[in-house]
């Protein structure tokens, strides 16, 4: 019996000195004293943390918060991995902590999290696995520029790190928007080629990728100008008189412009103006005969102190036939 006894307390002993000198690298569970259940951590075996949450507070933090089950741990390392990748430690807190903000992160990007706690002796099983997705940064400084009747130019700043493009959207009145365009990541600038002239509209960006989209940019607001009227042809030229006739293709301008250059060393000048919706000009200042004359026309509107495109230029030369 003597024997006996002597022999049960050495193999206590080395079965806590083996559980010592293998400390905090294994894990509690390994030594038969369970992290999860039916220990209440008075045995000096920490208890695993439990109920992990996971909250996306930005595009640039995740807050975690846990429940700490044990009363004998020395601290909580918490891990974290993105995508398929493989779990690295972040952090190593002290005991009694139950949160942890996480600012190593980039926007619109999924990310896991899990926590366990340790002491001298081991450490705990994991607690559940959480996650949480940060929001995407959403462009700014939206512009636009009108180019022409049938152009207009946008331009923003990409202030995204995991955007897999940018989606365009227009409205005609500021309220309901429809989307007209997506881009490829990184992209700071769009044309739309799909305006028509004398009409206003609105516009608003965002970034995207597969799981998401950001907050929209600012909006803003451009109005195309008066269609340009067109194929501007001579009909008559006379002794010190050309007549010029185009193509009315708006009904908004308030008058049309013509302009001439005198000679192909000139420079154009305005010589006239018409009501609105006339059609024709009669130039009736030639002054030298022997020179050809050039002429262009384009709308006004007055709302919006803006011409039009200039048509195409057409020339007018005289043919003077000798007398006597």
């Amino acid at each position: 019996m003597v024997r006996h006894n002597y022999l049960l307390r050495f193999g206590i002993l080395v079965l806590l000195a083996g559980i010592v000198a293998i400390g905090y690298g294994g894990f509690c569970d390994d030594y038969g004293l369970s992290s999860k259940t039916g220990n209440t951590g008075s045995s000096g075996i920490p208890l695993a943390p439990s109920t992990l949450t996971a909250t996306a507070v930005s595009s640039a933090q995740i807050d975690l918060n846990w429940l700490d089950n044990s009363g004998v741990e020395l601290g909580f390392i918490v891990e974290s991995r993105r995508g398929g990748g493989a779990y690295q430690a972040i952090a190593t807190l002290p005991a009694n902590v139950t949160y942890y903000a996480d600012t190593n992160v980039i926007d619109g990007t999924v990310y896991y999290y899990r926590v366990y706690s340790y002491n001298a002796t081991c450490k705990t099983s994991y607690s559940e696995e959480a996650s949480a997705t940060t929001t995407i940064n959403p462009p700014s400084g939206l512009t636009v520029t009108v180019v022409s009747s049938s152009r207009i130019d946008l331009a923003w700043t990409d202030n995204s790190n995991a955007e897999d493009g940018y989606k365009i959207e227009r409205s005609p009145e500021g309220v309901t928007y429809t989307q007209i365009a997506v881009t490829a990541a990184n992209a700071i600038t769009y044309s739309d080629t799909t305006v028509t002239g004398e009409t206003t509209y609105y516009y608003r960006v965002r970034a995207y990728n597969a799981s998401l989209n950001s907050a929209y940019s600012n909006a803003l607001s451009a109005t195309t100008p008066l269609k340009a009227p067109t194929a501007t042809v001579i009909t008559r030229t006379l002794p010190s008189t050309v007549d010029i006739s185009w193509t009315d293709n708006t009904g908004l301008e308030d008058e049309f412009r013509i302009e001439r250059k005198d000679g192909t060393a000139g420079t154009f000048s305005q010589i006239g103006t018409t009501i609105p919706n006339t059609t024709s000009y009669t130039d009736t200042s030639i002054t030298n005969t022997d020179q050809v004359y050039f002429y262009r026309v384009r709308a006004y509107d007055a709302d919006t102190s803006k011409n039009s495109a200039y048509t195409n230029e057409v020339s007018a030369v005289f043919i003077n036939f000798p007398t006597g």
